[in-house]
Order: C-alpha cells, then structure tokens, then sequence
C-alpha cells in the first residue's frame, strides 16, 4: 500500500461482495433425577441420574458470492479515527453491474451432543466427629459433527444488476456496495439440477444442473471436517 500519514492507499484492486441465507436451529433438553435416602442413624446415600441433548442444525445455508474484476483505481483505508475507520472504494464498486458470479455454495452441518450419566454417594457416620464418604460416578458422552459441502461456479457471466439486489446502511462513514438480497441468494438454488452427487464418504450434493458446474473442493472441504469424539468416564473415592 501507499502509506500517507494514517491513509492507506490499495491499487489495482479487485472486490468480493457476498450475500447469505442461513437458518440456524438450536436445540437442547435435559433431564436430572436424584434422591437423598436416610439408609439408617449412620448411613445414608445420595444418588442421581442424568442425560442431556444438544443439537446444531445448520442444515440450510446458502451463500452466493459476486467478484469484480482488478479496477485501476485504489480502496483507501482511513484510521484518522481508529474507532471509526474509514474505507473508501472506487465508483466502480458501487455499480452492480460491474459485479459477475463467482461461486454458490451451500453448506450442511448437523452437531449433536449426547451425555448420560449417574452418580452414587455414600455416607457413613463413623463416630460423632468423623464421616466416611465414599462413590462411584459413571458418565458417557458422544459429540458427532456431520458437515458437508457444495460449491458450484457459474458456466455463463450472471451480472449482479441481472438479479435482485440491495445495499447495506452505511457502516459508521463506510458506504457500503451492492448485494444481492436474502431471497435471491436462495433463489439461486432453483438453478441446480435434480440429480445427486455422491462424495467418497457416501453423502450427497445435488448435481450441478445446465447453468453450474461442481467447484471440485466438495471431498476436501467435507470429508476432514466430519468427526467423532466419545468420552466414558468411571470414577470412585473413598474420604474421611
């Protein structure tokens, strides 16, 4: 960058703008059951049960992404106030139609978290000054992550002024570009085919259809991030 003072200056540059329509579920239930039994005038015990479910449903996010090409003109980046930087794009980052499809990607993620478990304590009143205590706890838990992704780039130039777009507000004094809106980022999924693509660890994309083709990072992007943990825990102790 050229530097002037606390202005930063970006030649032949090039701009992403990107749009999103995400749904995000959450969901979590639990359960705890216990008891406290007087055994005898010396015993007594505590026990409880437990179990608990979280679930991450991504399972329905788009995202369309519109690439400019390089512009002879420089992005400037202001921090005269650095709690209010300024970022300052040249004319042509403003015109949609300046803007062509890159890319459409489509993620599904499914997270899910079980714990199930239970506890025993005792306790024995050995003399008026001493207790013994002493328990068991077992405990078994299992997170699952299933992601998977679908990239798909355009076979023919789609302008972002060809499709529904907005703006933005301004983001303290930073104008901000076009987008294309929430629906329309969804609406581009009309546009796939019917069929299915199977990724090496059996999951699925829908096919790319006449007007996309696959991206080819589907296997690389999805595969590495599905995972297993499981955790079993028994444990005991005896104090006085």
């Amino acid at each position: 960058p050229v530097v002037n003072g606390s202005v930063y200056s970006y030649a032949n540059s090039k701009v992403d703008t990107e749009g999103r329509n995400r749904t995000e579920i959450r969901e979590i239930t639990s359960l705890r059951l216990g008891a406290s039994l007087q055994l005898n005038n010396k015993n007594r015990m505590d026990v409880e049960f437990f179990s608990s479910h979280a679930e991450q449903d991504d399972g329905d996010r788009q995202a369309v992404i519109f690439r400019s090409d390089t512009v002879d003109e420089p992005v400037t980046y202001d921090n005269s106030d650095p709690q209010k930087p300024v970022v300052t794009f040249a004319n042509a980052f403003y015109d949609p139609a300046n803007f062509n499809l890159n890319a459409l990607e489509r993620e599904f993620t499914l997270n899910t978290d079980e714990d199930i478990g239970a506890r025993l304590d005792m306790y024995y009143d050995y003399s008026n000054n001493t207790q013994v205590q002493y328990g068991l706890k077992l405990r078994q838990r299992e997170k699952v992550n299933d992601y998977n992704f679908c990239a798909y780039e355009p076979l023919n130039d789609i302008a972002l002024s060809s499709v529904a777009n907005t703006r933005a507000p301004a983001y303290f004094n930073t104008l901000t570009g076009p987008t294309p809106t929430f629906d329309q980022v969804k609406g581009f999924t009309g546009g796939l085919g019917t069929s299915q693509f199977m990724l090496s660890d059996g999951t699925t994309c829908l096919g790319a259809g006449t007007a996309f083709a696959l991206s080819g990072d589907e296997e690389e992007e999805s595969i590495p991030a599905d995972w297993v943990t499981e955790e079993d825990v028994m444990s005991a102790y005896l104090m006085a």
